[in-house]
């Protein structure tokens, strides 16, 4: 998902700003808007590919081809922007990380696939309970933690962790129930895993042994870049992905829906299990551990299995798209408008 550092060149949405300044909207509102920055452009740009994609089948169709590529360079671009943190503050594997990223690739699916096996759920939720639970969390969890006031650190730690044990816990989980990954090789699994995992930390890693030798506007110019890049990236797999989805809601909506209530019901159970057994470390602990826990990066197990799955994961990770990317926008507009100040002389 989309990646912003706080540090944003506060100039680029200026414009948007003063036009909206100059909008005689009522007062609270007016405040809210003119506190509008790139992190919150982005996410409602998201949120209206999304839509856009489900909502016009012929624009979904048209980018339904390059959706899975566009998955690369999200993953090659989301990265960029922490080429200059510290490695232990993005790879640790020390108590707490440890801990976390143990439960959350592990444990918190097995607990998952044994609750929908118990329940005599069909096999096919199972397996999309079991994607869901092994992919690692969204690329947008260190900013989502830092607008909710949680732990950014502890959020990078997990999101980059969870990722590159993704391929493991999944390839792991699958072949438990071997009739559904028949159709996974090795081969073709380590070859998909290299394209979207491999090669992007490779050119991370390249890209942060040379950063110390360019300026920092270089620097800079190149990470606003990779924003904007990682933006149309996550465009074009948004409104691509919602093809499958598109063509079901005029073949089958109430497939549609109870997918959709899948998708919810796993991001919520999954994040809330996470903050109860969390909760004895701390309670930023357990809400930065259930956020991650909870929203899941599906494109990526999607991109690792999913064109041997057939159309109903499609469909259902296209679904999944809505919630995982109209969330971060209400919590944005949430933070902003709680944010804005009143004008001078405007009773609370």
């Amino acid at each position: 998902m989309f990646i912003f550092r706080p540090s944003v060149v506060n100039n680029d949405f200026a414009f948007i700003r003063e036009g909206l300044g100059n909008i005689h909207l009522p007062r609270q509102s007016s405040a809210m808007f003119q506190k509008l920055d790139e992190r919150t452009f982005a996410s409602a740009l998201l949120a209206a590919s999304v839509i856009a994609g489900l909502t016009i089948p012929t624009l979904a169709s048209l980018f339904a081809p390059y959706a899975i590529s566009a998955l690369f360079f999200v993953v090659v671009l989301s990265l960029v922007p922490f080429a200059h943190v510290p490695t232990d503050e993005i790879v640790s594997i020390r108590g707490p990380s440890l801990r976390l990223v143990v439960w959350q690739q592990f444990i918190l699916p097995g607990i998952v696939i044994a609750l929908a096996v118990v329940a005599k759920l069909p096999e096919s939720f199972v397996i999309l309970a079991l994607i869901t639970a092994t992919s690692g969390s969204v690329f947008a969890s260190p900013a989502i933690a830092e607008m909710l006031h949680l732990d950014r650190k502890r959020a990078l730690q997990g999101m980059v962790l969870s990722t590159l044990l993704t391929p493991l816990s999944l390839f792991l989980y699958l072949n438990i129930f071997r009739d559904a990954a028949t159709t996974v090789t090795m081969a073709g699994y380590l070859q998909r895993m290299v394209i979207f995992l491999v090669v992007p930390f490779l050119i991370f890693a390249a890209y942060r042994g040379i950063i110390g030798r360019l300026s920092a506007p270089v620097v800079e110019t190149i990470s606003v870049s990779a924003r904007w890049g990682v933006l149309v990236a996550l465009m074009v797999f948004c409104i691509g992905i919602m093809a499958a989805v598109s063509a079901q809601l005029v073949i089958d909506p109430l497939d549609v829906l109870v997918n959709f209530i899948e998708a919810g019901m796993l991001c919520a159970g999954m994040l809330f299990l996470t903050a109860i057994v969390m909760y004895r470390f701390g309670r930023k602990e357990a809400l930065t551990a259930g956020l991650l826990s909870g929203f899941r990066n599906v494109g990526l197990g999607y991109a690792l299995v999913g064109q041997n799955m057939g159309h109903d994961l499609a469909v259902y990770v296209g679904i999944s798209m809505l919630p995982m990317f109209v969330t971060p926008l209400v919590i944005r507009l949430h933070h902003v408008s709680r944010q804005a100040p009143l004008p001078k002389g405007v009773a609370a």
